[in-house]
């Protein structure tokens, strides 16, 4: 029997409370768990209502076959009158992941709690981030550092990332659970590009860029796959889900990015003219997007594979993958995480939160301040982003 359906059993007649179906949620903070993260990421259990009496809950995980992490406690007590408790996932320390992936926290059914509605969390994990230099790229910099007087190593390797996302009033209750802000801790790797020259200082922030992958990966699913009000209603975007056999709990995204650093100024330029989903020019920042599920619609559409889609009563369709995608039937990230312009504030209404976007170098930090909306914005966001090397 596999984890999760440990984790759900039917109430029985006699549950308390009036009927109401005490159950559990696991939340986790915004944090990527590395294998040599030996404190981990903090996990908060909440039930539905407050317990009568004390209740030992035993955590469970899917997805740690190589055995890296462990909990902080073989038990998690809720005590009698609370409604919430606090564990740990974190690596064992002495492990080595061989690739990254997600791991699904539960617990065990218990006698104590009776319900179909518990809530796991899903906490994503990944090998340690090392950045290697090769020979040529040593070379570069060390050019850089003659010509120019600059250490670029200050800005290499992986860096801690702390991103700041402020909502306005009008998407903060849907995006961001009514709070004004959220933060995101993180690590983000910084190497030597390719298209770096000895005249041209060009770095490259791979899967984690400016520490926001987490962040935007879930603005994505909450503008789709996780949208059960609206996306998920248009049988033409679940049809799209089982042509590509769509799986949650192994779906990866990565997010990456290249900056250039002036190496008289050390202005930092990372906001160019670049192609919307429908091929567009718009000033934003360039992030390229690594996701599964899309990668996976995109080979489809290029081996010119068919895609079947329902029409209600009418009969069902058959047109090319392409055609699809052409049609908005798509789960390419650009299409919900890219919209309106950042050189200029192109809604102009009270709730936006429009910056001008901006970037400076600091002493073994990068910092970065711009607007940002999305697909159903109701205007801009500001997001604050310090990338430290410690």
């Amino acid at each position: 029997m596999g984890l999760l359906a440990l984790t759900f059993m039917s109430c029985s007649d006699d549950d308390k409370n009036d009927g109401i179906k005490n159950h559990w949620t696991i939340s986790c903070e915004n944090k990527t768990l590395y294998d040599n993260d030996t404190e981990g990421v903090k996990l908060t259990v909440t039930l539905a209502y407050s317990a009568d009496k004390d209740i030992v809950l035993t955590p469970v995980m899917e997805g740690n076959d190589d055995s890296v992490f462990e909990f902080s406690s073989q038990t998690v007590t809720i005590k009698k009158g609370e409604k919430t408790a606090e564990f740990a996932l974190r690596a064992c320390g002495d492990k080595i992941m061989q690739q990254d992936g997600n791991i699904v926290v539960a617990f065990l059914k218990s006698e104590q709690l009776n319900s179909e509605s518990n809530k796991p969390a899903i906490v994503h994990a990944e090998p340690a981030v090392v950045v290697e230099l090769t020979e040529q790229q040593r070379e570069l910099i060390e050019t850089w550092r003659k010509d120019y007087g600059i250490d670029i190593r200050m800005y290499l390797g992986a860096l801690s990332a702390k991103a700041v996302i402020t909502f306005n009033d009008d998407d903060k209750d849907l995006y961001n659970d009514g709070k004004t802000s959220i933060t995101y801790n993180s690590v983000c790797p910084v190497t030597v590009s390719e298209k770096a020259s000895a005249d041209k200082i060009v770095l490259r922030m791979n899967d984690n860029a400016l520490g926001l992958r987490d962040f935007l990966y879930s603005m994505f699913k909450k503008q789709s796959v996780a949208d059960s009000e609206y996306w998920l209603c248009n049988s033409h975007n679940t049809d799209l889900l089982k042509a590509i056999g769509y799986n949650a709990d192994k779906e990866t995204f990565a997010v990456s990015l290249e900056i250039e650093i002036d190496p008289q100024t050390k202005e930092v330029k990372f906001v160019t003219d670049i192609p919307d989903s429908y091929g567009d020019e718009t000033v934003n920042i360039p992030f390229e997007y690594n996701y599964s599920a899309w990668n996976r619609q995109k080979e489809m559409a290029d081996n010119g594979s068919m895609f079947i889609m329902n029409n209600g009563d009418a009969a069902a369709e058959e047109i090319k993958m392409s055609e699809a995608i052409e049609m908005g039937i798509t789960l390419n990230p650009v299409s919900f995480l890219l919209n309106s312009a950042m050189d200029y504030d192109a809604w102009e209404n009270a709730a936006s939160l429009y910056v001008a976007p901006t970037a400076s170098c600091g002493d073994k930090s990068i910092s970065f301040t711009f607007p940002w909306d999305f697909t159903y914005a109701s205007g801009y966001e500001k997001i604050e982003v310090t990338l430290t090397n410690e």
